[in-house]
């Protein structure tokens, strides 16, 4: 059985529905991972910039900030006047809702550290 789905400027949310449809397994945060992966080898193919699945690990962070379901798209679309953004070759470089939807889920996990809850990841 070969699976041919095709990818072209799709979210990871398009992508996700695609790839669960054709599989017929919940692996959302696996697969969205895997997208993930594509996009930064092929970012024509899966944009990383809207409609971005919440991952566990992020959802609670962002419910705190905001209940709007599309929070990522507003995160992205955020320009302040007088930040000092990143740069690269004098452009603004700005955060994907994939970017955010990671430092999120890292201030969950610190957070739930410093209140004495979650796990300690020890790396040997």
């Amino acid at each position: 059985m070969l699976l041919q789905i095709q990818f072209e400027n799709v979210t990871v949310n398009n992508g996700l529905q695609k790839i669960l449809s054709e599989f017929g397994l919940n692996f959302r945060f696996h697969w969205t991972e895997m997208l993930i992966d594509v996009a930064y080898q092929y970012p024509t193919m899966i944009d990383l910039f809207r409609d971005f699945y919440i991952g566990p690990g992020a959802k609670p962070t962002l419910h705190r900030l905001s209940k709007s379901p599309n929070i990522l798209d507003q995160l992205v679309g955020i320009k302040l006047k007088h930040f000092p953004y990143l740069q690269y070759d004098g452009k603004p470089v700005y955060l994907s809702a994939e970017n955010w939807e990671g430092i999120v889920c890292e201030f969950r996990k610190y957070t739930n550290l410093k209140n004495g809850e979650g796990r300690i990841r020890l790396y040997l």
